[in-house]
């Protein structure tokens, strides 16, 4: 419940960065059951039918638990909808136009303001969410070589740890900055480029020995626990 404690109490980098996991396991908690007893060919028009509700809820009753607390699960069910429609139609998402409309959207709301300040908070959660739906459709649907480079392939399977450690180490690193480089009056792009690529290999090495070592036995007992009940299917 991350999320919960980071709206009530404000606890600041490394347990706040965490919300989003919150989030992530509340919705499979829910959804995960309700679609055990769904029939196939209902997922989708259920997921259609719960994203346009959920959202609706979140962005106009004021004060609801929803907003407060962050619990964003229109952007799961949303991916969910393109992709199964990508699995009955791989050919959806091959129009060159809307390729490079999508991936030039996408460059330009990870390095720029300009959608945040054109939008209100709700249409620019709408259009967060299509958004999203389609470069992740757009990347999954061709292997484009940078992501089916090996590094890129390695940094997506540590991915985990280094969404939940790098925030530990930026504190790290900044109170070691602080104890001890700080008054030797070093030039700041100096300071900003070494203090970045140390957090980014601290980082990566730590998710790296995570993933080797901690995080692949819980993947190989749940893989192990299915192939098991597989075969007393």
């Amino acid at each position: 419940m991350p999320n919960v404690f980071a709206a009530l109490y404000n606890p600041g980098g490394i347990i706040e960065i965490l919300w989003s996991i919150g989030v992530e396991e509340q919705f499979y908690l829910f959804i995960a059951p309700v679609l055990l007893f769904l029939p196939v060919r209902k997922i989708i028009l259920f997921l259609l039918v719960f994203t346009i509700v959920f959202f609706t809820i979140y962005f106009t009753i004021e004060g609801n638990i929803l907003y407060k607390y962050t619990m964003l699960f229109f952007y799961f069910t949303s991916s969910g909808i393109i992709s199964i429609l990508l699995l009955k139609n791989p050919q959806l998402l091959n129009n060159k136009l809307v390729i490079y409309i999508s991936l030039l959207s996408f460059i330009l709301y990870f390095t720029t303001n300009y959608f945040v300040n054109l939008f209100s908070s709700s249409n620019y959660n709408l259009f967060s969410m299509l958004l999203f739906c389609l470069v992740i459709g757009v990347l999954s649907n061709k292997p484009y070589f940078i992501l089916n480079h090996r590094v890129t392939t390695y940094l997506g399977k540590i991915s985990y740890g280094i969404y939940v450690y790098h925030a530990i180490v930026i504190q790290l690193i900044g109170l070691i900055y602080v104890k001890l480089f700080s008054n030797l009056g070093l030039n700041n792009y100096v300071i900003i480029v070494v203090y970045n690529a140390i957090v980014l290999i601290i980082t990566i090495c730590i998710s790296h020995f995570s993933y080797q070592y901690f995080e692949k036995f819980f993947m190989n007992f749940y893989r192990n626990k299915s192939v098991s009940r597989k075969n007393l299917l």
